[in-house]
C-alpha cells in the first residue's frame, strides 16, 4: 500500500498497541545522540533513534467535546532535525475521532538530559497551528528485547507535564492549557535494538493516493482473538514551506472481521453498527502475488516469536454496496469516493 495510513500509529508498525501512538517519522526527523552519560546502562556515545510515546490521562475541553491530548517526539538531541505530533481525540458514534498534526522541528527544541530529562519547546515552528511546551521527568528506566529480533533498547518512563495550544482550523475549535500526562509515558532510544514488526492483514479503498480514503487492519495473534480495525482517513497539507500535516481519522475498534474468499480473490468489508463510520464494500478480483520482504518474514511482538506469511492481492475492483461515510464532529461527512484499483493483503503469523 502506497498510502500514509492515519494511524500510523506506531514508527514500529500496528503491533503496538498499548495506546494512541502518532506518527513522529515525519520529514526530517533522524537520529539523535543518546547523551554519554545518560545512564550506567546507556549506550555511550551512539547514534541511536529516540521516541517519545505520551501516555493517557491529559485533555482538554473545547466546541462542547472533552478531547484527549497526545504529544508525541523523535529525533532531537545530536540529529540536524528533531519531529513533533499532536493529537486530539474523542469517543463518538461508536468509535473514535482523531485529529493529528505533525511537522519537523529544530533539533534543539528537542532536548534530552543526561538523567534522561527531555524538554519540548515548539517555539516557532507550528506556526498559526500553536505551541508545545512540555517537560518529562523519568521516574524510571531499564533495557528491554521485547519487541527486538536482536539486541537491547532503553526505555525511561516517568512523568510528562507543560502547556499545549492548538488551533485547529475545524470549525473554529481552539484548545489551550496545561496539561499532564500521568501514565505510560514512554522515552525510547533504541541502542542496538534491531525491530522485527509484523505485518498484519490489510486493505485500502483505493491506490490513487488523493483524498479521503477507507481502509482496515486486521490483528491475529495465533492462540488470541482477532482483532479488526476499520478507518476513515484524510491526510491534509497545511504548509508546505514548513512540512506541516493534519490527519483526520475515525476509527471503528472491534469491527466485523473481513470475510475472505480465497477462491474468488475477495474480501469483503462492512462497517456494521458502530454510527461513527457506515458502509459496505466487496475487494474483488485481486491478483495474487508474494510481497513479504525476506525480512519481514519472522517478527517479533512481546517477546513471542512468529513466522510470517501472506500474498497480497493487486488491482482489485471495488464494489461499494453501500458507499462508507465517516460521520464526524469537526469534519461533518466524509464521503468515500474509489478511484481506480485497490489492494488487499491476506497475513498469517505462527508462534515459532
Amino acid at each position: 500500500m502506497n498510502r500514509k495510513s492515519s494511524s500510523i500509529r506506531t514508527v514500529f508498525g500496528r503491533g503496538a498497541r498499548g495506546g494512541l501512538v502518532l506518527a513522529v517519522a515525519v520529514a526530517g526527523a533522524s537520529a539523535a545522540i543518546l547523551p554519554a552519560s545518560a545512564s550506567p546502562v546507556a549506550p555511550r556515545g551512539e547514534t541511536v533513534s529516540q521516541f517519545f510515546f505520551t501516555g493517557s490521562g491529559a485533555s482538554l475541553s473545547g466546541g462542547g467535546h472533552k478531547w484527549n491530548v497526545i504529544v508525541d517526539t523523535g529525533g532531537g538531541g545530536g540529529s540536524a532535525s528533531a519531529s513533533i505530533a499532536l493529537a486530539i481525540s474523542t469517543a463518538h458514534l461508536g468509535g473514535l475521532e482523531e485529529h493529528s498534526w505533525g511537522a519537523p522541528l529544530p533539533a534543539s527544541d528537542v532536548t534530552v538530559s543526561s538523567s534522561g530529562v527531555m524538554t519540548v519547546d515548539s517555539g516557532t515552528g507550528l506556526g498559526s497551528l500553536g505551541s508545545a511546551d512540555l517537560t518529562f521527568t523519568p521516574t524510571s528506566h531499564k533495557m528491554e528485547s521485547a519487541n527486538c529480533a536482536s539486541g537491547s533498547e532503553l526505555a525511561y518512563t516517568g512523568r510528562m507535564s507543560g502547556t499545549v495550544t492548538l488551533n485547529t482550523g475545524l470549525k473554529g475549535l481552539k484548545l489551550a492549557g496545561h496539561v499532564t500526562f500521568s501514565r505510560s509515558n514512554t522515552l525510547t532510544f533504541l541502542d542496538s535494538c534491531q525491530l522485527a514488526p509484523c505485518a498484519w492483514s490489510a486493505w485500502d479503498s483505493s491506490t490513487n493516493g488523493t483524498g479521503a480514503f477507507a481502509n482496515g487492519m486486521t490483528f491475529a495473534y495465533p492462540g488470541k482473538h482477532v482483532i479488526s480495525d476499520l478507518e476513515i482517513t484524510n491526510v491534509k497539507t497545511l504548509s508546505v514551506t514548513k512540512d506541516i500535516f493534519r490527519i483526520d481519522s475515525f476509527i471503528v475498534q472491534n469491527a466485523p472481521n473481513p470475510k475472505f474468499s480465497k477462491s474468488a480473490k475477495s474480501l469483503s468489508i462492512t462497517a456494521g453498527k458502530a454510527g461513527l463510520i457506515t458502509g459496505a464494500a466487496t475487494l474483488a478480483h485481486g491478483k495474487p502475488h508474494s510481497y513479504l520482504f525476506p525480512s519481514q518474514k519472522n517478527c517479533k511482538f512481546n517477546g513471542q516469536n512468529y513466522s510470517v506469511s501472506g500474498t497480497q492481492y493487486s488491482k482489485a475492483s471495488y464494489d461499494a454496496s453501500k458507499p462508507f461515510e465517516a460521520h464526524s464532529i469537526l469534519n461533518g461527512v466524509i464521503k468515500i469516493k474509489p478511484a481506480g484499483k485497490c489492494d488487499f493483503e491476506i497475513t498469517t503469523l505462527k508462534k515459532k
